[in-house]
């Protein structure tokens, strides 16, 4: 489904109509379930639109009161989501619920800057502040790793990694006027972005959100991976390092072993990269974590890395 918001829209339309008395409630509960069983793994943040903003009468504005102000369909496409999260517990659908938050740590990959920026870290405050209202756990560890993901998401892709000045040698000075006005404006850029995330943070309940980063919390809350000066502490990354490129969980890549090519003593490296997970593999992968987790005991999601260049 390409639009994300119109479908969330009808859905929310579709189940307030069992007050009204025309259809019977049973018969509207189960067109919604059918609905929302098909719209969940269609959904796609990366450019939802909403069609007619005037026809969604919860809507709440809590920044801009302007209905045409910048960002009011990822404001709308927010309501939207609170009000599915809320009538599936509600309707005591925790599959359905399962399936929302899978769904939303996919989209966390590809979403466009302002739905993360406006729809998902404001979802993530709304199940913080409404925890104890709405009945859910927080300490689950569905919830633990939906929220890992999406602040990682967030630091990853929206604050993104800060500029860096390579030497520039004896290049032809205005090209090295350019370059450095270039590396002014992004760093300035960057600064700025690193500033919102950081106030956002603090937003948060950090007592609450300690318990959901758990050993990730200075990670993400200090945004190291993406800030100069917790990546020069790092030590140094092996030899012939190559990334993981796994969307929905970290997944890990692969290292093998360079050999030396005949007549070459240069060494060569290859990757092999897994498939990007079906929602289904990405689903159960979650709830056989979960099913292991024992009483009083919290598990923590951590992407891992495996090298085999020591065989």
């Amino acid at each position: 489904m390409k639009n994300t918001t119109f479908v969330l829209q009808f859905a929310c339309s579709l189940y307030e109509t069992r007050s009204n008395g025309r259809i019977p409630e049973v018969e509207v509960v189960s067109r919604y379930r059918i609905l929302i069983d098909r719209a969940i793994p269609s959904m796609n943040l990366s450019n939802s639109t909403c069609i007619n903003p005037r026809n969604i009468t919860f809507f709440t504005c809590q920044e801009s009161s302007d209905p045409r102000g910048p960002g009011r369909e990822s404001y709308i496409l927010l309501n939207l989501l609170q009000k599915l999260f809320e009538t599936l517990l509600e309707l005591h659908l925790d599959s359905d619920v399962h399936k929302l938050l899978v769904v939303l740590i996919r989209e966390s990959e590809r979403a466009s800057e302002n739905n993360l920026k406006l729809v998902l870290v404001p979802f993530l405050h709304f199940l913080v502040s409404n925890s104890e209202r709405l009945g859910i756990s927080l300490s689950r560890f569905l919830y633990e790793h939906f929220f890992q993901r999406v602040m990682d998401a967030y630091i990853k892709r929206y604050v993104r990694q800060e500029p860096v000045l390579v030497e520039q040698g004896r290049g032809k000075k205005l090209e090295r006027e350019r370059i450095t006005r270039q590396y002014d404006a992004a760093v300035k850029s960057w600064k700025l972005r690193a500033e919102e995330a950081q106030r956002e943070i603090w937003r948060f309940d950090q007592t609450k959100l300690r318990a959901l980063l758990g050993e990730n919390y200075s990670r993400i809350s200090d945004m190291r991976d993406v800030r100069l000066e917790f990546q020069a502490q790092r030590p140094p990354l092996p030899p012939f390092y190559l990334p993981t490129n796994h969307p929905a969980f970290g997944g890990r890549g692969r290292y093998e072993r360079p050999t030396a090519a005949a007549g070459n003593t240069r060494l060569q490296s290859q990757a092999t990269y897994q498939a990007r997970p079906s929602l289904t593999e990405i689903s159960r992968s979650i709830s056989e974590q979960f099913s292991q987790q024992k009483v009083g005991t919290k598990r923590k999601a951590e992407s891992q890395i495996v090298d085999l260049t020591q065989d």
